[in-house]
């Protein structure tokens, strides 16, 4: 009998390890399902932006995909200039910072934004129809501490602009016919009938980055659009 009492105790402690072992397997596959899931979802977030396509970066840089291998690529609780945060992008190396796509390319008139650097670099926005700065219908940043723009026919300087304060960003009157644009900082016109860096025929991606390794910025407000707001 005492045996027999053995081989059954022997044999519940088998099961109950197998149990054990099936439900641990179960936590497993269910936590790879999940990662797998919330990796599905970051990118149908990060690819699936439309225009009018407004960005204050309070729910942190969900929407973008991150381009970065290093330094910082954050939304930062200091100093925004529109609600609590900004994106702050430092010591990512050039051209690392965020991007998106949009779901169908479209033909926006205006494209805004606020952007701060800390030196005289960084700070670049690009708004074309690819990633490659070729494909670019805008494209600006802060260099040699003045506010350059790059198009068709090279750069144009559009003046000086302070470091680590905010500079207001307005590009109006896109026309996707004659490739030109007007553009204000800080409420005032610096430049009229500008010609878009490539040819473009619409607008289907956004780039945020900094151009030189040693680079820090901070962009806010970002909003692309089919009229004014």
């Amino acid at each position: 009998m005492l045996q027999r009492a053995k081989i059954h105790f022997v044999r519940l402690i088998k099961g109950l390890i197998g149990i054990k072992m099936l439900y641990l397997q179960k936590i497993k596959i269910m936590r790879t399902f999940l990662s797998v899931m919330m990796l599905v979802a970051s990118v149908i977030v990060a690819t699936g932006q439309t225009i009018p396509f407004a960005e204050s970066f309070e729910n942190g840089v969900t929407k973008w995909n991150n381009l970065s291998s290093g330094g910082t690529v954050e939304a930062s609780a200091t100093g925004a200039f529109v609600g609590t945060k900004s994106l702050h992008i430092t010591g990512t190396g050039a051209g690392a910072g965020l991007s998106l796509d949009f779901t169908v390319s479209q033909e926006p008139s205006v494209i805004f934004y606020y952007v701060k650097v800390s030196g005289g670099e960084g700070g670049v926005v690009a708004v074309g129809n690819g990633h490659s700065t070729n494909n670019a219908a805008f494209y600006g940043e802060v260099t040699g501490g003045n506010f350059v723009v790059t198009g068709s026919t090279g750069t144009t300087n559009l003046g000086p602009v302070a470091g680590n304060e905010w500079i207001q960003v307005e590009v109006r009157n896109l026309n996707y016919v004659a490739m030109t644009y007007d553009i204000y900082l800080n409420g005032v016109l610096k430049g009229k009938g500008l010609p878009f860096r490539g040819s473009v025929p619409g607008i289907s991606t956004l780039d945020v980055y900094n151009q030189t390794a040693g680079a820090e910025a901070w962009w806010d407000a970002i909003y692309v659009g089919l009229s004014g707001f």
